[in-house]
């Protein structure tokens, strides 16, 4: 199974993490990440210090214990590649200690291929992570999005309001992929209907 390093733009998004979540559930893949990275998703949270305090406690509860083997250290002395931003080299060194396939990062413009490939290391865009997957992986894909779908108990969308919420966080190729795919009917079932 794959590994890759989720950034924490990627966690960000309650869309996003879900359903990487749930494609980590089904095998798909291996998430990787970092003390550092969550902490940047706890800071940029949105809310005040109770809500935060509140989001991280749940994150703790759940997706670090469900996800244990996700979680990854990484030495203060390792070896950099200049990036633009000093502070995603740590990304890219967890990349390389964990063998991870890729970075999934919205910020592709941080990760220059001519800085992390001589290190093999690539950056992928969420968008184009998922639509390959959706590509190479079909039934697998569909039975996440199925479980995912499932387990919005508390705001029950429908399935052409869940494939929106793909596009409005920044995953509008893969929302059109969805979309394809309810209209021929092979997408998944109605859950909420």
């Amino acid at each position: 199974m794959e590994a890759v390093v989720l950034d924490a733009n990627v966690l960000h998004s309650n869309t996003l993490r879900g359903f990487f979540l749930w494609m980590s559930k089904s095998k798909i893949y291996r998430p990787i990440w970092s003390a550092q990275i969550w902490d940047e998703v706890f800071r940029n949270h949105p809310g005040d210090e109770s809500e935060k305090k509140k989001f991280k406690a749940a994150m703790e509860e759940t997706v670090f214990l469900d996800f244990a083997d996700s979680m990854c250290s990484l030495s203060d002395d390792f070896e950099r590649v200049d990036l633009p931003d000093p502070d995603d080299e740590h990304i890219v060194a967890l990349a390389r200690q964990e063998k991870a396939a890729a970075v999934v990062t919205f910020n592709l413009k941080d990760f220059p291929a001519d800085r992390i490939e001589p290190v093999n290391v690539k950056a992928v865009h969420p968008d184009e992570f998922l639509c390959g997957l959706f590509d190479t992986k079909k039934d697998l894909m569909k039975s996440a999005l199925s479980a995912h779908l499932g387990s919005l108990t508390r705001s029950k969308p429908g399935i052409e309001r869940f494939i929106e919420s793909f596009k409005n966080a920044n995953a509008p190729r893969f929302a059109d992929c969805l979309t394809k795919e309810n209209a021929s009917g092979n997408l998944i079932p109605e859950v909420w209907g």
